[in-house]
């Protein structure tokens, strides 16, 4: 089983409420895929986590597209080709080429928001897992999944399950979670 992008399941709240999200400027030649743990370097811009193995590690958020693989920090790449006869400033861009701004959507983690992701593909779902503290891990494709065997904070436990999406049993199974407070970027 590999895992799937981690996307918001619902917004804790009274009405339609929206999840939180913003377009953070992109780090250079990121290349991560939608629906993964991003932060906000040391320099300002958005990259995706390399791995959570100790406490302190920071979340921004889930990524809401893939990233641009942009060639300088959060400036724009657009895709273009050839040249417009007569018009020296003109550039042809192909259909369907994706817009660019040099920024990547993300879903930002906080108390509020509550996301979906599978379990550790040899984790059967148990009612117990509710309320449990898990780490986050990258698959071999890029993808991030909720790894159950991570149970301490000092070991990258960073996530709560809060509910259980597919039934109590499932192998690698989804769940609904929170990213605990104390690894919210950019809650204060």
């Amino acid at each position: 089983m590999s895992a799937i992008p981690i996307k918001v399941v619902k917004v804790l709240g009274s009405g339609p409420i929206q999840p939180a999200a913003r377009r953070l400027p992109e780090d250079a030649s990121q290349t991560f895929l939608s629906g993964v743990p991003v932060y906000v370097d040391s320099t300002g811009y958005l990259a995706v986590v390399a791995a959570i193995t100790a406490s302190g590690s920071v979340i921004a958020g889930f990524s809401s597209e893939p990233a641009h693989n942009l060639t300088s920090d959060g400036v724009a790449k657009t895709l273009t080709y050839g040249s417009v006869e007569n018009q020296a400033n003109a550039v042809l861009i192909p259909v369907g080429a994706p817009p660019s701004d040099g920024a990547c959507g993300v879903w930002i983690a906080d108390d509020l928001t509550i996301f979906v992701g599978k379990t550790l593909s040899t984790h059967a779902l148990a009612v117990t897992d509710v309320g449990l503290i898990y780490g986050l891990t990258a698959d071999t494709n890029g993808q991030w999944f909720v790894d159950t065997a991570i149970t301490t904070v000092n070991g990258g436990a960073v996530v709560e399950v809060t509910e259980l999406i597919d039934a109590v049993g499932t192998l690698g199974g989804k769940v609904a979670f929170r990213v605990l407070r104390a690894n919210q970027q950019l809650v204060s």
